[in-house]
């Protein structure tokens, strides 16, 4: 990622989702109010600064844009129904980088998810091999903490294939095919993820099968009640993960790669 894309990156981060933005019309209205200038002005920032953090701090539209995504692709529960496939490829996550705490500690539970549910279909697979994927930020990359974290589990080196070097989604597509070409291969990532990077496999002529982990909805009824419009800190975690799949699904299709 170049220093460009990093600025960009962390410019809409800090600004354009919700809880910053809401902060900073927030802060802007009551500096109208206290220098005593343009009073409609303030009033319209102050309430559009609430509106903000009602709507992403309460269940329905979260919740829509979320199922948008995840409801995209069911899990695989018999990877023996799906023919003969010999592979099945995990994509890496963040990790905490402190060897004094165990290895599962260390694991996001994005990372732990996603890693468990490629193993478990691993083992339904005689003979398969999986491929781990992910370079990070650490010195150990996200692959290898992957296997580490497999081995302990009675994961065999001689099943696994280590991609350490890819930083980003396509990339980690790019190496993927370099092995499997256009053979049907299990595609293991967070439910949120899994469109933009199933988009991104099949543009290279891959033919994934997307096996969906880690969903941010496990169950929640499609029925409102009043108890949704309440305000709860978890929507509005959600809605960033959600918008930051929906932003680097557009950057990859204007770059011509989804």
């Amino acid at each position: 990622m170049t220093e460009t894309e990093l600025f960009i990156k962390s410019v809409v981060i800090n600004f354009l989702f919700p809880l910053p933005l809401a902060m900073i019309l927030f802060l802007a209205g009551l500096l109208l109010l206290w220098f005593q200038r343009l009073p409609r002005a303030a009033l319209g920032l102050l309430t559009v600064s609430f509106l903000v953090l009602f709507v992403s701090t309460t269940e329905p539209m979260v919740t829509t844009l979320i199922r948008t995504l995840e409801n995209r692709y069911r899990a695989v529960l018999d990877p023996s129904k799906l023919g003969r496939i010999d592979t099945v490829v995990v994509l890496g996550a963040i990790y905490t980088d402190n060897p004094e705490i165990s290895t599962v500690s260390r694991i996001s539970p994005i990372l732990l998810q996603r890693s468990l549910d490629g193993f478990l279909l691993h083992k339904k697979i005689p003979g398969s091999k999986m491929i781990l994927s992910g370079r990070g930020e650490h010195e150990v990359t996200e692959a290898e903490m992957m296997f580490k974290f497999l081995s302990e589990l009675g994961l065999e080196e001689k099943n696994v294939i280590l991609h350490k070097t890819a930083r980003r989604t396509s990339e980690e597509a790019e190496q993927v095919r370099s092995l499997v070409g256009d053979r049907p291969f299990i595609l293991v990532t967070s439910a949120i993820h899994m469109p933009r990077a199933m988009a991104l496999f099949r543009k290279l002529g891959m033919n994934p099968i997307a096996a969906p982990t880690d969903h941010l909805l496990k169950g929640q009824s499609h029925e409102l009640s009043a108890w949704g419009f309440l305000p709860n800190s978890t929507w509005i975690k959600h809605l960033d993960v959600t918008l930051y799949e929906y932003l680097g699904w557009l950057k990859e299709i204007l770059k011509g790669k989804a």
